[in-house]
């Protein structure tokens, strides 16, 4: 296990400084850890008493974890929202019961798991990590990217393991539930001939724009149905608001070429200049089965082999016995000195030039060869190079503490303040006021700011302090560098549309009921004639259309999915006789169809393709198996929540 621990520990924590330039990298790992910026989470780390939120089966869950587990759920559900999230739903009241449910669901699956004894080895973690592209930089797995989000989340290498290791094994029985599930081969014999079968479709369509050309809506039509629908035309409750916008942007102040020289000066000081070297090894383990003596005859041959021209990586694949690099070529990433490997390994790394193959090397993990690949120098960039980027840094630096100061006033000020004049005098900013607003945003986009579609905006705008008390809002932080702070203006109340205002809405609904009315007409038009015993092709006919007989599968793309979905949907035997059934588009053309036949056609699929179609059908049937087996758990179950 030695070779593993240094191989996999040691790929895990080497660093790759030098691939990371310029602004620090925003990275998050998706499939477990999110950012915790709602929620405190430092006693995640450093402990203390917390109460419990939640026992099953006697293990019991503390606060800590439900903290964790509702930020988790909330950036599921940020994700999920997109650009403008309604943050109203992302309250600890609304969050607390699913991440609850959630926690409960996780613990009795940990639990199930702990009884069969599965496990995720560590070298599978690692890899999933390493190989993640947000903790990469050009296609390199970056420590520095990894340090940088545990240290600004938190969260400990460990805690980020288990994490992964839980969601590993979660997933892993949720996979042999679902292969678990077996059919015997006469029921999915019938059920592949049900995918394969084809259905002869007598068809007619009768368009809706045949009859709309022929329709009109007069003034008293619209009136009509105005009158009969006006709850439908009431206009939503508007507000106009007032706001006042702190940008921390309008506090940067010139920098002086004497403040960029000495910012420079102080960065080149610090620069760590460490080179980083591209590095791939051959192990050759020491043990029982193979001492050094011969693991170093075995080196020397593979030597030769490489002085002779064979390529270190094509070696390296088949003698290495490091099975975490050997695939690669032996690849370990990149590597600095500053002591993740071993004193010896590093000391060689750093004295091989490039391509240049090492002596045997002696580590706790065995015996080494090591190259080389690719040398990559960090170096300082000029200072005509960096000038832009230092300016930056100096004036965020000069304006940041300014900026917080006039928030912790502006909130102080607009908290005491009747309006917001006030409050824009001390702090010597100007007063906007929106165009009118509805709970969806602008309700004209032409002209209205950008910061009025901000969800968080509305949320405030509409709360019952600032709708209803009449109050300034809170400070709403839209970024780290700009906030705002609103009151409403002016409430225009609900009221009722005229008829001149919502025409162009009204006539289109009036023009599609006439002309439904007229297409119903038609329809019972011909299936009168057929009920007389006309076929549906003779009704067709005398009605001025032309029925089809179409044989459809269902992968058939050449006709209206509403009229494939219902011939399939419809019985396999009709009655005696023709029966002609209907169905309405949602375009609102009729459709007359009747089934003449249904054949099970040869099974023409390929083996692979009836395979993938029994793995699709098991998994269907599997997730329903873990549906069940997790509400058994769960049934079974001793559970308290607090």
């Amino acid at each position: 296990m030695m070779r593993y621990f240094f191989l996999s520990e040691m790929n895990m924590l080497r660093s790759i400084r030098d691939n990371v330039k310029g602004k620090a990298a925003k990275v998050i790992l998706g499939i477990m850890i999110v950012p915790f910026v709602f929620f405190g989470v430092g006693s995640l780390v450093d402990g203390g008493g917390v109460s419990d939120v939640l026992i099953v089966n006697g293990e019991t869950v503390d606060q800590n974890e439900l903290l964790l587990e509702m930020q988790l759920v909330r950036n599921q559900m940020l994700s999920r929202m997109g650009d403008n999230p309604d943050y109203s739903q992302l309250t600890e009241e609304v969050l607390a019961p699913v991440a609850i449910e959630s926690l409960t669901r996780k613990t009795l699956i940990n639990q199930a798991l702990a009884d069969m004894s599965m496990a995720v080895p560590d070298l599978m973690i690692e890899k999933l990590i390493t190989g993640t592209p947000n903790f990469q930089v050009d296609g390199r797995f970056s420590v520095d990217l990894l340090n940088s989000f545990l240290a600004n989340q938190r969260v400990t290498l460990p805690l980020l393991k288990a994490r992964i290791a839980n969601d590993i094994k979660e997933r892993q029985l949720g996979v042999g539930l679902a292969v678990s599930n077996f059919s015997l081969p006469f029921s999915s014999q019938i059920l592949i001939d049900i995918f394969n079968e084809n259905r002869d479709v007598n068809w007619l369509k009768l368009p809706i724009i045949d009859v709309t050309k022929n329709v009109t809506v007069s003034n008293e039509d619209t009136q009509s149905y105005y009158e009969a629908n006006k709850a439908d035309y009431v206009s939503e409750q508007q507000l106009v608001i007032e706001y006042i916008e702190l940008r921390r942007e309008n506090l940067y102040a010139p920098v002086s070429d004497e403040q960029v020289q000495a910012e420079y000066t102080l960065q080149s000081e610090q620069f760590d200049s460490n080179e980083s070297r591209s590095v791939a090894h051959i192990l050759l383990e020491v043990n029982d089965e193979q001492t050094k003596e011969k693991a170093l005859e075995r080196m020397a041959a593979l030597k030769l082999r490489l002085a002779a021209g064979e390529s270190f990586a094509e070696v390296a694949k088949s003698v290495s016995q490091d099975g975490g690099s050997a695939e690669e070529g032996g690849a370990l990433g990149y590597a600095q000195q500053d002591g993740t490997y071993p004193e010896a390994f590093e000391n060689a790394i750093f004295a091989l030039a490039l391509n240049e193959v090492s002596e045997p090397i002696e580590t706790d993990a065995g015996l080494h060869l090591v190259t080389v690949n690719d040398i990559d120098a960090n170096d300082m960039p000029t200072i005509d190079q960096a000038r832009e980027e230092i300016i930056e840094q100096l004036q965020i630096r000069a304006a940041q503490v300014e900026y917080v100061a006039i928030l912790e006033q502006a909130a102080d000020v607009a908290f005491n303040a009747a309006d917001l004049d006030e409050p824009a005098k001390i702090l010597n900013l100007d007063v906007s006021t929106s165009t009118p607003l509805s709970r969806n945003g602008p309700v004209e986009l032409a002209g209205a700011a950008s910061l009025l579609n901000d969800k968080r905006i509305l949320t405030a705008a509409f709360s019952n302090d600032v709708l209803l008390d009449g109050v300034n809002s809170d400070l709403i932080e839209l970024a780290p560098d700009h906030s705002v702070i609103l009151r409403v203006k002016e409430v225009f109340e609900p009221r009722q549309l005229e008829l001149d205002e919502v025409i162009t809405q009204v006539t289109p609904i009036v023009l599609r009921e006439k002309a439904s009315a007229q297409l119903q007409l038609l329809e019972q038009t011909i299936t009168s004639d057929i009920a007389q015993g006309s076929t549906l092709n003779e009704a067709a006919k005398r009605a001025g259309y032309t029925a089809s007989i179409s044989t459809l599968s269902r992968n058939t793309t050449d006709v209206a999915f509403e009229l494939l979905k219902a011939a399939f949907e419809a019985p396999r035997v009709s009655k005696a006789g023709e029966e002609v059934l209907s169905l309405v588009s949602d375009s609102g053309d009729v459709y007359l169809y009747s089934i003449v036949s249904v054949v099970t056609k040869d099974d023409q699929s390929n083996e692979e393709e009836k395979e993938l179609f029994l793995q699709q059908l098991q998994n269907i049937v599997g997730q329903q198996d873990v549906l069940t087996y997790m509400q058994a758990l769960e049934t079974s179950a001793e559970i308290e929540r607090f």
